[in-house]
């Protein structure tokens, strides 16, 4: 035979109490990240190149707080090109990396730096009959230097999706 399983009922006085920690453990948590964004998160807004409605932005590397690299993508329907910001400690600008050929599709995923005068960016490229093919480029301060990049063997298409620099001879 079963029988009903009691339940005992906390008193009125002990749950405004959990409910009074509760909501004082809640409001501390926001004190502490207003305080976290009070010294020193801000967002910074970022160019967006003239005329390609779309922009997109996935990775980032500051080598200081002077010199940072944002990576992406500029898009509009059916054509995307790759896509570099780079921060100088009051504003962002707009640079594209190299053209692989005219309309090839590219785009960045991850960048390194080493310094603000050297950068490894990686992401993928549509090569010939719309295969997906591994991008690199490092930056010189300058200019941007398509880097080859070999594909597995036995592979037909490969993306890069990070990167990490030790130094500027070391990805």
């Amino acid at each position: 035979m079963l029988t009903p399983s009691i339940t005992r009922r906390a008193p009125l006085a002990q749950l405004r109490r959990a409910a009074l920690a509760g909501l004082a453990v809640l409001l501390g948590g926001l004190a502490v990240a207003s305080a976290a964004g009070a010294a020193g998160w801000a967002i910074q807004p970022t160019a967006n190149p003239f005329g390609w409605p779309d922009s997109f932005l996935s990775g980032m590397s500051c080598p200081s707080a002077t010199a940072c690299i944002a990576v992406g993508n500029s898009s509009f329907p059916g054509v995307f090109d790759g896509m570099d910001e780079f921060w100088n400690g009051t504003s962002w600008q707009i640079t594209f990396g190299q053209r692989l050929a005219a309309n090839a599709n590219n785009q960045f995923f991850a960048a390194s730096c080493t310094s603000a005068s050297n950068c490894e960016a990686v992401g993928t490229y549509v090569g010939g009959g719309g295969s997906r093919l591994p991008l690199a480029e490092v930056w010189t301060g300058t200019t941007w230097t398509l880097q080859p990049v070999q594909l597995p063997p036995g592979a037909t298409e490969a993306e890069l999706f990070g990167v990490s620099c030790t130094s500027p001879s070391a990805c």
